[in-house]
């Protein structure tokens, strides 16, 4: 059962958020500095170094769950610019956003939907409560003096929780998992993705990204020094009559994705199930991307973002043999002949148990 400690990090983040707003505070970022303590603390990321801890907490910032990089950092620019911040020497990260950036879809939707109240469309997450168990998990967790969960854990990932993933996962990839070699645990998926980019990606290297996409990915390319590069799906109607408004699938072309890939290319970014779609990548379509690899070279990997792969609505009826056992109707990439040393798979628990505050991926 999963125990989900990176949740108390996030409380506190937001009992000290609350905290210097009660305050009246105007400042955007407070430095709270400690002598006993040896990592710097970000809402969103971990980092550390130093002999000190500095915990910086961003206040009058309407932000979510899913602004964990790029778009955060979006948001901070437009603040500062708004208020008549002038940035003589902006840093790298501002340059390569482009120092025009400005509100986020996030931003303005989230606005929007606490002023009408309306059904907001413009976050992913569901609207339910999480069940029962990862409920009572996380109180257990809390309530649990004799194991501490309140201290640092092992820096990738409390043991726990990396072995359940690796026993979980060598189940969906029929593959036997590593849990301290071959898991790691992150702020939320967003991060796991980030990291992955800030590892994999040089300046002047190219990722592809898949028309429509998940907003986030874009940013978080350029944060690493990326360039996008956009391969659009293409709708297919079930019925292409132009007076008939009719549903349809979205589907890979295979030649608008072998045009555009090339030596240049070090990452794919596929998201199967599909952010905004709903596709899922058939086997063929994910075969295809397998090939494309080859055009690309030996240091090209494909980021598969999973979080949705256990909301499949409508799964076939015959279970295809390269289907997880555990996810019917969805393939892993990983899973697919050559690909497991090509491929870093993201997923996190926000999507599947309705918690996508907890903030737990990996």
């Amino acid at each position: 059962m999963f125990h989900f400690y990176t949740a108390l990090s996030r409380w506190i983040c937001l009992a000290l958020l609350f905290e210097g707003r009660k305050r009246g505070s105007e400042a955007f970022v407070h430095p709270f500095k400690s002598q006993q303590h040896q990592s710097d603390i970000r809402i969103g990321e971990q980092q550390y170094f130093g002999r000190e801890s500095r915990l910086f907490v961003v206040s009058d910032l309407e932000s979510n769950g899913d602004d964990i990089t790029g778009n955060a950092t979006d948001t901070i620019l437009s603040r500062r610019q708004s208020e008549g911040f002038s940035i003589s020497s902006p840093g790298e990260a501002t340059q390569r956003l482009g120092a025009s950036a400005g509100p986020t879809v996030w931003t303005e939707f989230g606005r929007i939907a606490q002023e009408y109240d309306p059904v907001n469309l413009g976050q992913g997450f569901p609207d339910w409560l999480p069940p029962k168990f990862a409920v009572d998990s996380l109180v257990e967790a809390v309530l649990d003096s004799a194991q501490s969960p309140h201290q640092y854990t092992r820096p990738a990932g409390h043991p726990n929780l990396v072995n359940q993933l690796a026993r979980r996962y060598s189940i969906h990839l029929k593959k036997d998992i590593d849990p301290m070699e071959e898991v790691a645990v992150t702020v939320g998926a967003s991060q796991a993705l980030y990291l992955s980019l800030q590892t994999l990606v040089q300046p002047g290297d190219e990722v592809i990204l898949f028309e429509p996409f998940f907003d986030l990915y874009v940013n978080q390319v350029k944060l690493a020094g990326g360039t996008p590069v956009y391969v659009p799906l293409k709708f297919h109607p079930y019925d292409d009559n132009d007076d008939t408004v009719s549903g349809g699938e979205w589907k890979l072309d295979r030649d608008e994705l072998m045009k555009v890939v090339s030596p240049k290319t070090k990452a794919i970014i596929l998201n199967s199930p599909h952010n905004p779609t709903g596709k899922i990548f058939s086997r063929s379509e994910m075969e295809v991307i397998a090939e494309s690899l080859d055009l690309a070279g030996p240091e090209c990997v494909v980021l598969s973002d999973e979080v949705y792969k256990f909301i499949i609505h409508a799964p076939p009826k015959e279970i295809n043999a390269g289907d997880s056992p555990l996810c019917p109707g969805h393939t892993h990439f990983a899973s697919l002949p050559g690909m497991w040393d090509r491929t870093i798979t993201i997923s996190s628990a926000g999507k599947t148990f309705s918690a996508t505050g907890w903030q737990v991926g990996w």
